[in-house]
């Protein structure tokens, strides 16, 4: 009997080695949208994924996962805790399926809430109606930080995002989070979110903002040069940026040092030792949390972690998000057919689907 029990069918997936950062990253949650899933795999498994389970190419050696499902409750793809991953040797884990398991709960040792490290604070992958009942905005740890979204944004307002989906800031909305401790007299943290500007907007506004004194904001509201403050400090200040291009942008704090990055790569870093004030005022994503100075376009990801994060970290946090065709080196479909689901019957595995353009 294969494990997990009663599961026969698998994927084997191939980690690219040459894409993850120097040095290697420990306890990583890595991205692998459905679509690179072999086409038995996407015949065969849950429309919601909840019969997917996840091992090291041991067979026995099972992983936390989390389904990341769109607004109608289908799959679009998996973050999964690896304990390391190699920048010097391929890592391969299976993705199993039997199309009948469902979902195990949140915080069971393999579920949704052990996925992410200890250091994740919060991460809101966006992917609510923000049209639903309040708090709209989940934020998908076990800290349970989610947001509300202020204005009454409308269903539609969900459209195709960096990620999966994401948020179409447009108008007088934004998102609201009380601050529970996640950001309170913290000078060691990392905060990262991607986004799109709109064309035509000459604007930044705000991305983040925690009170309205600039305790630790995003902003730019003249231009679209933003600077990140901290204590009403500059911690760093971006390049200029252009619309409709995709950025992920992450500030880190080491107690020392400010580092800012854009899409994988140092762009700055200056000696830095303030700290976020000790209060509890809200946070806003997307404005001030007063109503004022939206940003205006796509936002998506965004992610607040109780440690520095390093260079190589978020390396292989932008290449694994940004490019997986290229982090998947191989997807293989593996398993004894024929598998009936209900009144489906599914044909022999053995195919390989190969990703990446390196290959």
């Amino acid at each position: 009997m294969a494990y997990p029990d009663d599961y026969s069918q698998y994927d084997q997936i191939t980690i690219n080695h040459t894409i993850i950062g120097s040095g290697g990253v420990n306890h990583f949650d890595i991205w692998l949208p459905v679509t690179l899933m072999s086409s038995t795999a996407q015949s065969v498994m849950r429309s919601d994924g909840g019969d997917l389970r996840v091992t090291l190419d041991d067979g026995t050696t099972q992983l936390p996962r989390e389904v990341i499902q769109n607004s109608l409750g289908e799959v679009i793809g998996l973050r999964i805790n690896m304990p390391s991953l190699s920048d010097s040797t391929d890592d391969v884990i299976r993705c199993w399926y039997n199309g009948s398991d469902v979902e195990p709960s949140a915080n069971s040792t393999y579920g949704q809430h052990n996925v992410y490290d200890s250091d994740t604070a919060g991460y809101w992958p966006m992917e609510e109606l923000p049209s639903g009942i309040a708090p709209q905005i989940l934020d998908h740890t076990s800290n349970l930080n989610h947001g509300t979204v202020v204005g009454g944004m409308t269903a539609d307002k969900l459209v195709a995002g960096i990620i999966g989906n994401g948020l179409n800031m447009a108008g007088n909305d934004y998102i609201q989070l009380v601050d529970n401790g996640i950001l309170r007299n913290r000078n060691v943290l990392s905060f990262s979110a991607k986004f799109r500007i709109h064309a035509g907007v000459s604007v930044f506004g705000f991305l983040v903002e925690k009170g309205n004194t600039s305790e630790f904001s995003l902003e730019s509201t003249n231009s679209l040069t933003p600077k990140f403050y901290v204590n009403n400090t500059l911690a760093v200040s971006l390049p200029t940026l252009s619309t409709q291009i995709d950025y992920h942008f992450v500030l880190v704090l080491d107690g020392s040092t400010a580092y800012g990055y854009l899409n994988g790569s140092q762009f700055e870093s200056r000696a830095f030792g303030v700290a976020v004030p000790d209060n509890s005022n809200d946070i806003g994503f997307a404005a001030r949390p007063n109503s004022s100075y939206y940003f205006n376009g796509l936002i998506d990801d965004y992610r607040i972690d109780h440690t520095a994060r390093s260079a190589a970290w978020i390396s292989t946090r932008y290449q694994n998000d940004a490019n997986p065709n290229s982090f998947f080196s191989s997807v293989t479909a593996q398993g004894h057919p024929p598998v009936t689901t209900g009144s489906r019957q599914f044909p022999c595995i053995g195919s390989s689907i190969i990703r990446g353009a390196n290959l």
